[in-house]
């Protein structure tokens, strides 16, 4: 089920995929800001494989919702 979190949609999965990894989706203003701190903490984080996939995942969700929500077809 998706969430509305400071103007963002996101699913509930997501939601607890970037708490594990300390980001505040609270403190951002779209979703581009969540997108860039998913990219940093892949870049400067020692992460596992499975947990690199799961960030990306989560930041195609982001962009996946927002492509339906906002482009205009």
């Amino acid at each position: 089920m998706l969430k509305n979190v400071n103007n963002i949609l996101i699913n509930e999965d997501d939601i607890k995929t970037l708490k594990r990894y300390n980001i505040d989706i609270n403190k951002c203003h779209n979703i581009r800001e969540v997108q860039l701190l998913i990219e940093r903490i892949i870049d400067n984080t020692d992460l596992l494989d499975e947990e690199i996939d799961l960030l990306d995942n989560t930041s195609s969700n982001l962009q996946e919702i927002h492509y339906y929500k906002d482009t205009n077809k």
